[in-house]
Parts: C-alpha cells; structure tokens; sequence
C-alpha cells in the first residue's frame, strides 16, 4: 500500500472504515437483487422494467423495505399487476409500486 493512502487510513476511525464497507456491500447486493429481478420480469413476463429497491437493515438482516418499478414499454393494466406480484412475493414486502413517467 502506498504510503499516503496508508497514513490516510490510519486517519479514519475503524468503525467509519466499518460502516463504509457494510454500506458499499449492501449497495452491490441492492444493484445484484435489481439486475436480477429485471432479467426475471424480461423471462417471465416479456416486460422490461426498471427497478429501485430499498434495502433495510434491522441488526444481522437485511430485507427490501421497498421496492418502485417504471414498465419500460407498452403493457395492459394486467402485465403490471403480475409484475407488482412477482415482485411483492420475491422481495417479501407489500410495498411495491408502480413509479408513473411524467410526459411533457
């Protein structure tokens, strides 16, 4: 290790060094847990969708608290229902919502 990033870390309390590591874990696993749902929606639905998950973290777990979706293309009400649902039982949580484009 270089010796000025070296002398930089020292200067970082531990428990800082800590709690970066543990939130730069959860983003991946909250970017791993998206990409895979979208692949999933794309497979089992036909739709392609964006995704925002958030995770919460209650001690040693971590479970989405919520999770918005935006349908990437033309879908009838009943494709978006099947895919709050998927979601919904996929993530363990009621809260997920459809996030609605603006136009104009």
């Amino acid at each position: 290790m270089k010796p000025e990033l070296k002398s930089a870390m020292e200067a970082v309390p531990s428990s800082v060094r800590i709690q970066s590591a543990e939130i730069s874990i959860l983003q991946k696993a909250q970017e791993r847990l998206e990409s895979s749902l979208r692949t999933e929606c794309m497979q089992r639905f036909g739709v392609p969708i964006e995704l925002d998950i958030t995770l919460t973290q209650e001690g040693q777990t971590v479970q989405a608290g919520s999770a918005g979706f935006t349908i990437l293309s033309e879908c009838t009400d009943a494709e978006k229902q099947q895919v709050a649902a998927y979601l919904q039982e996929a993530l363990g949580t009621a809260s997920v919502w459809e996030i609605q484009e603006e136009v104009g």
